[in-house]
């Protein structure tokens, strides 16, 4: 697989959007130690990192490569206190990079890929949800998502754009910090260090599918590779509700993590299910990493990191 990031990435650099993010952070080191040449881009700028200005105005976006597009202002929960920020920063901010990468000749544009929400944009599932089913999101962020891909389907048909959009379900394998948990799996790990119950909205019988970082990373490799366009649904293709990934937490750890149920927000798909059929036959994808192993690792490199002991 290395040997095949290096081919692909030979005719330009690998560009990665709203790099200081945690996807964004993690991918980027991942394909740097493949050898690739990646180029980080953020709001903020500084060491390692450039600003969306320089970028626009740096010709990058007309060498080829790859565009990796993670920038986004918010996540479900803060989109619902804030839902003009989709439209005032973050579809703006995404059609100037387009714009820009269509001026270019059509051999040295980028391929642009997107990162969307498979756990958000169909909403409640009762059976697998596959690229062709009609999208009904129930908060802000799946419907900005939505917009975003309706934006970038514009420019694919418009401006001959090459764009290939990832509808990712919910990744895990994040490293820890014990001041700021982040996950499931975190908080739960973060629970058995303090004692301090664990919030599980909807009493934790919510739905979700997880993937690995790792798993993520070979996915995006494969499209980058291929120079994959369409759009996909990236996951595990399995959905387990949240009280399993904490029975899995308990497991790994040999110890109890405190719950305290609390009740659902509106926003909250409670049943997201995915197929990832289409990705796997275009690409031989799947998944390595089972869930109980993933959990696992994750559960032990956190205790270790914040000083617990299982």
């Amino acid at each position: 697989m290395t040997a095949l990031i290096k081919k692909s990435l030979e005719s330009g650099p690998l560009i990665v959007t709203g790099s200081r993010g945690r996807l964004a952070s993690i991918l980027s080191d991942e394909f740097e130690r493949a050898g690739s040449d990646v180029v980080r881009v953020s709001r903020t700028g500084g060491r390692d990192h450039i600003l969306y200005d320089d970028l626009l105005q740096s010709g990058l976006l007309g060498r080829g490569g790859a565009v990796l597009h993670f920038a986004w202002s918010s996540v479900p929960a803060t989109a619902e206190r804030k839902p003009e920020r989709a439209w005032t920063d973050d579809l703006p901010l995404l059609a100037r990079i387009l714009a820009e990468a269509a001026k270019a000749p059509a051999e040295a544009r980028p391929l642009i890929l997107f990162f969307s929400s498979g756990g958000t944009v169909y909403g409640e599932r009762q059976t697998p949800a596959t690229e062709n089913d009609p999208l009904a999101p129930l908060g802000w962020y799946g419907v900005g998502k939505v917009a975003a891909e309706s934006l970038l389907a514009d420019f694919s048909g418009h401006a001959g754009l090459e764009i290939c959009t990832l509808r990712v379900s919910n990744p895990y394998g994040f490293p820890f910090s014990p001041d700021k948990p982040q996950g499931i799996i975190g908080a739960a790990v973060h629970a058995i260090q303090t004692g301090r119950p664990l919030a599980l909205a909807g009493g934790g019988g919510s739905r979700k599918d997880f993937l690995h970082m790792h798993d993520l990373w070979l996915a995006v490799a494969a499209c980058v590779n291929a120079r994959l366009t369409g759009t996909f649904n990236i996951c595990s293709g399995t959905s387990v509700t949240m009280n399993h990934i904490i029975d899995l937490v308990e497991s790994a750890s040999g110890r109890e993590v405190p719950r305290h149920p609390t009740p659902s927000a509106s926003w909250d798909v409670q049943s997201s299910l995915l197929s990832r059929r289409k990705f796997t036959e275009a690409t031989g994808w799947e998944p390595a990493i089972s869930l109980p192993e993933g959990v696992a690792s994750v559960v032990r490199s956190a205790l270790a990191t914040g000083g617990g002991q299982p």
